[in-house]
């Protein structure tokens, strides 16, 4: 596994780390703002996840070519 893909599942993680932490947070203080934080780090943790699997696939067919 390259350095790039590891550092990009890392902010995956940590993105989704957040979005957990916010999304709960949010929903224990019935914080609006706090839910909404919570769901743009759930949207940017779908793309990243989204980009990874897309990534993988390409770099799994280029090696089969």
């Amino acid at each position: 596994m390259d350095k790039s893909r590891k550092i990009a599942l890392f902010g995956l993680a940590l993105n989704a780390t957040f979005s957990a932490y916010y999304l709960a947070y949010g929903l224990i203080l019935r914080s609006w703002w706090m839910l909404t934080l919570g769901s743009y780090y759930l949207i940017l943790s779908i793309v990243r996840f989204a980009v990874l699997r897309t990534k993988s696939k390409e770099h799994l067919a280029a090696k089969m070519a």
